[in-house]
């Protein structure tokens, strides 16, 4: 950008300074710089937009992009776009409130970079472009008051680089933490070892029973060092930093819910651990109340799990409220989908059919096979095997027979399954009779089901009884 000799040039690295000084601040990877990263970045990108506008204007009015000294357009519409665009970089009162947000929160050596060229390269342009412009006077000393008043009131060196001093009105207080966190999963310690705690200034505190229990004055916010140590005896047996950001103990409960989940009638699901979602920076899920309510659902805790037992089939809600000991608290809902248990199917077992030589009959599939949670029979795969000299197929909805030529007993055998993997299986006679044998009525009968009787679900049937 120091080395651009049109305004277009100077236009393309000013974004690219805004978008790498966003990056900076981005990488400090916690919630409150990735806040202040977009922030920074809204006002920068509203400070490019305006720079273009004005350059654009300039190049319409006098065909030239050359970057030289504006004085000659002052009063011009363009010339107080750019102006104001340079004013915003270079964090001019009232147009510097992007900077005490920012700058604190990048990275240690960003901030430095930030400080020492971020702002300086709008200083640069200006001295370039507007030198000897009266107004600049009045907001140069405006500005070096702002940044020297709150740079005294400040007592945190990276906001004394950002020349401005954003006081914290918070109340911080006790935090606590279990020291199982500190250990791997499942490990236990013997009761010879013991934990010891070095707690740098100004945090106070230390080993409480089990937790770890430190404090922060009210005037101080921030991050340190704790150094934990496991001893046994005199003997030192390992050393842990862990990075401690006090934060403010009025913060709220953070609840973070799936957006569905699934109950089943009549039976209990096990959802997820509720631990999972709720976050507090100041309380311990221990000491948080968490309230259930479910509409259409029955819904309890156990375990530290969410369980589920649907009343009915369809639409229902889950309404979870998390409260901390100080009385803050964080509401949400959670979609359930009730659906039916699944039935396995049911075979009705035609009443011994009697065909004669040739005859070809089809039985209707939905008088044979019926499925209270499966009702179309194209999600059933259905499967028949024939013995003796009767053939059998599935055909459409229907099960067709076809008897052979020579009189003899058959069985049919047919398998059902539904979606859910549960099977039903039936097994019946059927009589093939000569043409001598013939009882009055057969071969008249519309119907070829004269009587049904249920096979059971865990009904089996012995497959060596299929020839």
């Amino acid at each position: 950008m120091t080395f651009a000799g049109d305004l277009l040039s100077l236009y393309v690295f000013w974004e690219l300074m805004a978008i790498s000084s966003a990056l900076l601040v981005w990488l400090r990877r916690e919630p409150s710089a990735v806040a202040a990263g977009f922030r920074y970045l809204l006002f920068h990108v509203l400070g490019g937009l305006v720079l273009l506008a004005g350059i654009v204007i300039h190049w319409s009015e006098t065909g030239s992009l050359a970057f030289e000294d504006m004085e000659a357009f002052a009063g011009g519409l363009a010339w107080v776009l750019i102006l104001v665009a340079f004013l915003l970089n270079a964090a001019v009162p009232p147009l510097g409130a992007w900077l005490p947000d920012a700058y604190p929160e990048a990275t240690v050596t960003g901030a430095v970079f930030m400080t020492a060229f971020t702002t300086k390269s709008a200083v640069y342009v200006l001295i370039r472009g507007f030198a000897g412009t009266d107004v600049l006077i009045w907001l140069g000393a405006a500005m070096a008051v702002y940044g020297v008043v709150y740079a005294v009131l400040e007592n945190d060196a990276r906001r004394l680089l950002a020349a401005a001093g954003l006081q914290t009105e918070e109340d911080f207080g006790n935090r606590r933490f279990s020291l199982d966190g500190f250990l791997e999963p499942g490990a236990q310690l013997p009761s010879t070892v013991a934990w010891e705690a070095s707690v740098p200034a100004p945090l106070s505190g230390g080993i409480n029973g089990d937790d770890l229990l430190l404090s922060a004055p009210a005037d101080w916010w921030g991050q340190e060092m704790v150094t934990l140590r496991l001893r046994s005896g005199r003997d030192l047996l390992d050393t842990l930093q862990v990075a401690i950001r006090v934060a403010s103990v009025n913060d709220p409960p953070r609840l973070q819910l799936p957006a569905s989940m699934t109950a089943t009638v009549g039976a209990r699901t096990v959802g997820p651990r509720i631990s999972d979602w709720v976050t507090d920076v100041d309380d311990d899920i221990k000491d948080l109340v968490i309230e259930l309510v479910g509409d259409s659902v029955d819904v309890w805790e156990e375990d530290g799990r969410l369980q589920l037992r649907g009343v009915r089939t369809g639409a229902a809600v889950v309404h979870v409220r998390v409260t901390d000991p100080a009385g803050a608290s964080h509401q949400g809902t959670v979609d359930v989908d009730v659906v039916a248990a699944s039935v396995a199917p049911v075979i009705l077992i035609p009443a011994d059919p009697l065909l004669l030589p040739g005859q070809r009959l089809a039985l209707a599939l939905g008088l044979l096979v019926v499925d209270a949670d499966t009702p179309r029979l194209d999600d059933l795969e259905i499967v028949v095997v024939a013995s003796g000299a009767l053939s059998a197929a599935v055909v459409a909805d229907s099960l067709v027979l076809t008897a052979g030529m020579a009189a003899s007993d058959a069985e049919v055998y047919l398998t059902v399954t539904d979606v859910d993997g549960n099977t039903a299986s039936g097994l019946w006679p059927v009589s093939i009779l000569a043409g001598t044998d013939v009882p009055d009525g057969v071969g008249e009968t519309t119907s070829p089901i004269n009587a049904a009787v249920p096979i059971e679900p865990d009904s089996q049937v012995n497959h060596s009884d299929v020839v």
